[in-house]
């Protein structure tokens, strides 16, 4: 399994290309405000992306979707034969956000909202959800604590507990269940500090004297949704930066 970073950016921030990353080339982890010029910068084309998560409705998360959804049609305008519908995955009521969206950003009677369901499989989740990718893979989702509806999840390959995404949340201890299985790598909202007045996102510290005791040597925490750029205080952390690749070794 590769992980490829797109961009690492929280809503506030000083520029960074907001955070989204693709697996395996093809699975595209959110779908920000800047998603179409992420993607060119890492030399990524829509044609490749065949099915998107979607973890929770804030702008940062799914405000790309219209861009995304108006460029793929019109590149596959001329060669409609050859498109497969994309999986669209998300909370409930994902397919009314999207449709919504796409209203508000076009017009109700632009073709990218007429035949949104021609090119989309809209799969709405919750935490008791299971999906299988690929047909090798399996996704698990896992609530998160935040103010909207938010799902992670964890991705399993051959018994094998590969990646955990905690997306946008601040700590809860029920993440240690989650990470109990040990996965060989976890993509964590790490904005916070230890010092906020106001916690609603997880800080580095939450991983070091919460999670890393869980883990050990097994688990590499990478953070990411961040405001700014960050260079890591332990060894079993790192922050990701936009072309950021990860190599899961079977």
């Amino acid at each position: 399994m590769i992980i490829h970073f797109l961009g690492n950016g929280g809503f506030v921030g000083s520029g960074l290309p907001y955070s989204s990353f693709l697996i395996d080339g093809d699975f595209l982890i959110e779908c920000p405000p800047d998603i179409m010029v992420t993607m060119r910068n890492q030399g990524i084309h829509l044609s490749e992306v065949k099915r998107v998560f979607i973890s929770h409705f804030h702008g940062d998360h799914y405000f790309g979707m219209p861009f995304f959804t108006l460029n793929l049609l019109v590149f596959y305008q001329k060669q409609i034969q050859a498109f497969k519908k994309i999986d669209i995955i998300g909370p409930q009521g994902l397919r009314n956000h999207i449709i919504t969206l796409q209203q508000v950003a076009v017009s109700s009677d632009n073709p990218s909202v007429t035949m949104m369901d021609e090119i989309y499989n809209f799969i709405e989740i919750d935490q008791s959800s299971r999906l299988q990718i690929n047909g090798k893979c399996e996704m698990v989702f896992h609530r998160m604590s935040h103010s909207k509806e938010t799902y992670g999840y964890t991705i399993t390959r051959d018994n094998n507990y590969e990646l955990t995404y905690l997306p946008d949340t601040v700590w809860d201890d029920s993440f240690l269940e989650i990470i109990s299985n040990r996965p060989k790598y976890v993509v964590c909202d790490l904005n916070g500090d230890s010092e906020d007045k106001l916690r609603v996102h997880m800080a580095e510290r939450d991983i070091t004297e919460k999670a890393v005791p869980v883990t050990g040597d097994s688990t590499i925490y990478i953070g990411t949704h961040l405001q700014d750029n960050r260079t890591a205080g332990h060894e079993k952390i790192l922050y990701a930066m936009a072309g950021t690749r990860i190599e899961i070794i079977k």
